[in-house]
């Protein structure tokens, strides 16, 4: 299923993405299930654990030995869009 992601910077990616299941707002789905956003955020020397935050409102990342995971924030209840990633608070909030 596809789905926005809301910008959260006009910084561009650096790095490409190999999925064929790339689509055009740079996210993709994997076979497992699993899902992954082109970024050029890095867990290299990173804590295990560690969240960082995407250049997407909606997503975040989660170091986990040395391999970034990425995340989507939940789509709020009662509105049309996902919650945005609050580097702060270390969890999705209200935009």
């Amino acid at each position: 299923t596809a789905f926005s992601q809301s910008l959260c910077t006009s910084a561009s990616s650096s790095s490409g993405n190999s999925n064929s299941g790339t689509s055009s707002d740079g996210s993709s789905s994997n076979i497992d299930g699993t899902f992954s956003v082109d970024s050029d955020v890095s867990c290299i020397g990173q804590a295990d654990g560690v969240f960082l935050a995407s250049r997407y409102c909606n997503v975040f990342h989660r170091c986990v030995s040395g391999s970034r995971r990425d995340f989507r924030c939940p789509r709020a209840t009662n509105t049309p869009y996902d919650l945005w990633w609050n580097q702060q608070t270390q969890q999705c909030d209200w935009p």
